[in-house]
């Protein structure tokens, strides 16, 4: 894909993005670009029956990839993807090797066999046991379905063996002291928080880096003592900022850049603001629940920008920073040539349709969660890291030259987890290609029955949410919720934190909303007394959805700028009813 990306014809259509709400030193660049079609091809998605196009980059992409045009939305392709992760839902098991109970990610009643992750790593038994002939008269995914239901996987999918008590982390390494935390590397003493790098004293936290003693943060970098941010750097001793740079005991503030003391973009002595934050009551839940309304109808009164990024040079997408030449990407950062990329995380060049993947990954497609490298690897999951040359496989860490392989580690020249030698891997891998290609299986995704999780429990559930209905409806299975989670509680968590207790420490609680028992970590009370603030009265999994709802979309839509009049793609919800500007607009507004 190192060519230019084709659009329609838009005289200001805003596809670069500089500018940053997390960048230092806030450098902008936004320029303007008049793009127009070539080769425009448009398909009818099977699963939404809604149309999307196929642009020449695309084709030949698909071209040098040997793959064909896809059937499926990229939305659609996505979900896909995701149904085949899970990250935040930890369970109580058995381990199948040796009868040791164990904390996994997969179910109980999961059909794949699950091994301790210290057992799987070992050398105490043998992946390649579970090889078979791949039968030229059956189809591809019924002969991968078997091996996806006989071939053990390991119980975590974490870097284990550089982590300190950091048992109940996923998909995540290098952390000590951690509980719940997910897509995190590197933090300490952090709790309930997703996607957070470099952090310390963290908790209920959104996307969050190099962070110390912070609470319901989002999307925020360098920031400490604080809580209620989203989209700030560098900012201190703050509630409820938004879109503010280097401030510093400031509350209920918007776009505001190294500021002290002020009050609702009001600049107020130190003495007058310190009156009028004892008067908040921030140590009640009640008061507390009533501000964080009252600064969202405070927030609506200013112009959203379009999309969220900075850095960027021929881009178009939301959250992504310090790329090129990449289009319908979001939370990601130094892409090059890509394209339909959710969560790549760095160092990410000519890949398409991939879900977290980076750190050297190059030539994926249809690929999700690969990385420390990752090279030409296409409909594959869960291989990371250090692969390579994989088709579809599932679950192959530092697997290199496999197809049709699932649980396998540090393996070559395998297919369908039978061992062969150099020559007859690559015969036969261009034999059964052509056979695929004849039967018409050949670059169709993962089906969605092949999924080990149930879709309420994947990653697709926490970015395409729906209904247990709709699920069902759709094909997916659903996981029903265990009632033992579910028992009445009749404790009432006292309103401030100074009227609570370590007695809470012995009790369970159940969600306001969701009703869902909650029990209380000791060092999560210790975290909300270092700061002050009172026991949430919602279970974690809902706060972790409450703080995604206040993000933007991982989907563009077109709209007008509020202020030119000019088309622009936004990927600011339609719902929150807010005024939306291009990035030129934004900052003459906020400058």
């Amino acid at each position: 894909m190192h060519n230019v990306e084709h659009y329609a014809q838009v005289s200001k259509l805003f596809v670069c993005t500089f500018g940053s709400n997390m960048g230092q030193n806030r450098v902008f660049m936004a320029k303007r670009q008049s793009i127009c079609y070539q080769e425009l091809m448009n398909k009818i998605c099977r699963i939404t029956g809604q149309q999307f196009e196929i642009s020449k980059s695309d084709l030949e992409f698909y071209k040098k990839m040997d793959v064909p045009i896809p059937e499926v939305c990229p939305d659609e392709r996505a979900r896909l993807r995701m149904l085949f992760g899970n990250q935040r839902n930890l369970f109580l098991r058995s381990c199948d090797a040796t009868g040791k109970r164990i904390i996994s990610y997969y179910p109980a009643q999961a059909k794949n066999p699950v091994y301790d992750i210290d057992y799987w790593w070992s050398d105490k038994w043998d992946p390649l046991a579970t090889g078979i002939d791949f039968d030229f008269a059956k189809p591809f995914f019924e002969q991968f379905k078997a091996l996806m239901e006989t071939a053990p996987r390991s119980s975590m999918h974490r870097a284990y063996q550089f982590d300190e008590n950091s048992d109940y982390t996923n998909y995540a390494g290098q952390n000590k002291n951690c509980y719940l935390i997910f897509d995190s590397d590197l933090c300490r003493d952090c709790l309930y928080s997703y996607s957070i790098n470099s952090c310390t004293d963290v908790l209920d936290c959104f996307r969050v880096e190099k962070s110390v003693l912070c609470y319901e943060c989002i999307d925020c970098s360098n920031c400490y003592a604080s809580a209620y941010l989203q989209n700030c750097e560098t900012c201190s001793d703050s509630y409820f900022l938004r879109n503010c740079t280097g401030c510093s005991y400031c509350f209920g503030c918007v776009n505001v850049k190294n500021k002290k003391f002020c009050l609702f973009n009001e600049q107020l002595s130190e003495q007058d603001y310190k009156q009028s934050i004892k008067k908040m009551n921030l140590h009640s839940r009640k008061a507390l629940k009533g501000i964080q309304k009252q600064f969202w109808e405070y927030v609506k009164q200013f112009p959203f920008r379009a999309v969220e990024g900075y850095f960027n040079e021929n881009c178009l997408g939301s959250y992504t920073s310090n790329s090129k030449n990449s289009f319908y990407c979001f939370d990601s950062r130094e892409l090059w040539d890509c394209k339909y990329i959710q969560q790549a995380f760095g160092d990410c060049k000519d890949c398409m349709d991939c879900t977290e993947v980076g750190q050297g990954a190059e030539l994926l497609y249809e690929a999700a969660y690969l990385g420390f490298p990752a090279r030409n690897i296409i409909f594959s999951s869960h291989s990371y890291p250090n692969a390579s040359n994989q088709i579809y496989c599932y679950f192959c860490p530092s697997c290199h030259d496999c197809f049709g392989c699932v649980g396998l580690h540090h393996k070559r020249f395998c297919i369908f987890n039978k061992q062969y030698s150099e020559t007859e891997y690559q015969e036969l891998v261009k034999k059964i290609i052509l056979h695929l290609k004849k039967s018409a299986e050949w670059g169709q995704p993962f089906p969605a029955e092949l999924s080990p999780f149930e879709y309420n429990i994947s990653v697709a559930q926490d970015f395409c949410p729906l209904t247990k209905d709709e699920a069902l409806a759709r094909g997916y299975r659903w996981l029903d919720a265990d009632p033992k989670e579910y028992l009445k509680s009749f404790y009432e968590i006292p309103d401030t934190i100074n009227e609570t207790d370590d007695s809470i420490l012995s009790v369970q609680f159940s969600c306001v909303e969701t009703g869902k028992n909650i029990k209380l970590q000791k060092a999560e009370l210790e975290f909300y007394r270092k700061l002050g603030i009172p026991v949430p009265d919602i279970h974690p999994d809902a706060r972790h959805m409450k703080r995604l709802t206040k993000r933007n979309l991982r989907s563009l839509y077109k709209t007008k700028c509020a202020v030119s009049g000019n088309e622009i793609y936004t990927s600011v919800p339609k719902e929150w009813g807010v005024k939306i500007v291009s990035e030129e607009a934004f900052r003459e507004l906020i400058e």
